[in-house]
């Protein structure tokens, strides 16, 4: 009588990790590819807040970039609305983006400094002395 109840546990603790295994091996859901993300860098030519577009100067000819909700702005540290784009006419700038359905889609954009003609750090107007020697 033990025996057969040995068996018939052994028996039914087989079939019930072969229905939990079934259960468990499934297909591997998929994720959707992401999008890749790529950069360019140039002028900015105009940026036209009704429709959020940005143009840009750039080696390759004008391109333009549309700006989402979510984009992110900055110059240097401080954060700057897509609204004041448009007053970076002639700054540099460098766009991350996205293209989805052939348009090109900002994630970002970094506006660097107009930079203007200065001399180089390191250096003032008036002379240094001359080293003593000895």
């Amino acid at each position: 009588m033990n025996r057969a109840i040995a068996i018939f546990m052994t028996l039914a603790f087989a079939a019930g990790s072969s229905a939990y295994a079934a259960q468990t091996t499934t297909a591997p859901v998929k994720k959707p590819a992401a999008q890749a993300t790529h950069m360019m860098t140039g002028n900015v030519v105009s940026f036209d807040s009704a429709t959020n577009m940005l143009t840009l100067s750039t080696s390759k000819g004008e391109e333009t970039f549309k700006l989402g909700p979510k984009v992110a702005i900055h110059e240097g540290n401080k954060r700057v609305a897509a609204s004041d784009l448009g007053k970076y006419s002639g700054h540099q700038v460098t766009v991350h983006y996205v293209e989805s359905g052939g348009q090109k889609m900002a994630e970002s954009v970094m506006v660097s400094p107009r930079t203007s003609e200065t001399k180089p750090a390191g250096t003032s107007e008036t002379e240094k002395p001359a080293p003593k020697k000895y």
